[in-house]
């Protein structure tokens, strides 16, 4: 069987206060490290996420500490990015969550053939066969 990916890490590291054309496009709080997940066998809600935690690349350039910001969206109800299921009430489940942390910091970490043996449902797996 193919291996197919199915967990992508993005990462961006913020320039600093870049104007153009009298317009703020970067700074340094918009560093981020994200997560593109797509996973057509998960269950709903699970199946097409983009979680992304935001720092400030002067103060946790290597992400050691807690986001400044973490944003959440199910890209499969929400295109658009309007509703972080992070914020207002939303239930997302809370072991989810911490699998998509959890995966988001392996994969910052990881290097070369051992990043491909990582998957987000694994984790959700073993932390499932951990709890039983």
């Amino acid at each position: 069987q193919k291996h197919t990916r199915k967990a992508t890490m993005i990462e961006y590291t913020g320039l600093g206060p870049v104007t153009r054309y009298s317009h703020l496009e970067d700074s340094y709080n918009n560093t981020y490290r994200a997560l593109r997940i797509i996973d057509p066998l998960a269950p709903l809600g699970l199946r097409n996420l983009k979680y992304v935690e935001f720092t400030d690349c002067r103060r946790d350039w290597n992400f050691t500490g807690e986001p400044l910001e973490v944003e959440l969206f199910d890209l499969d109800s929400d295109p658009h990015e309007l509703v972080n299921l992070l914020v207002g009430g939303h239930d997302f489940p809370r072991e989810e969550l911490e699998c998509l942390q959890t995966l988001t910091r392996k994969l910052y970490t990881c290097a070369g053939g051992t990043c491909r043996d990582m998957t987000w449902r694994g984790i959700v797996r073993k932390a499932a066969l951990a709890e039983a």
